[in-house]
């Protein structure tokens, strides 16, 4: 998985067919997930790639790493962590194309 920050929209598709096709043919965006406010731009640009769940800004969130836990062992009742939930859910219903290209990853 690969986290793009704020300023990506513009030039994620570019980049990708500039290196990214050119090392892995099989290449995909499998899904775009939002967590800032370029939800707008976002879903206009890559249109249903784009996941509903949107991740809030949250305290929590923010605490986890520093005490070495994940959201959800942190603070299964926040804000976040029911947001982290609920895209699992969307990535689950949805299915993954990843699938189709695991017997050609290398470890």
């Amino acid at each position: 998985m690969r986290v793009l920050r704020a300023g990506g929209p513009r030039t994620t598709p570019e980049r990708r067919e500039a290196g990214g096709q050119k090392l892995n043919p099989a290449l995909a965006i499998e899904g775009v997930l939002l967590t800032r406010r370029v939800e707008e731009e976002a879903r206009r640009y890559f249109g249903p790639t784009v996941y509903q769940t949107v991740i809030p800004r949250n305290i929590k969130l923010g605490e986890a790493p520093s005490h070495g836990k994940p959201i959800i062992h942190y603070d299964i009742g926040s804000s976040g962590a029911d947001a982290y939930l609920r895209l699992t859910q969307e990535l689950l219903a949805h299915g993954t194309r990843s699938t189709q290209y695991a017997g050609t990853l290398r470890t």
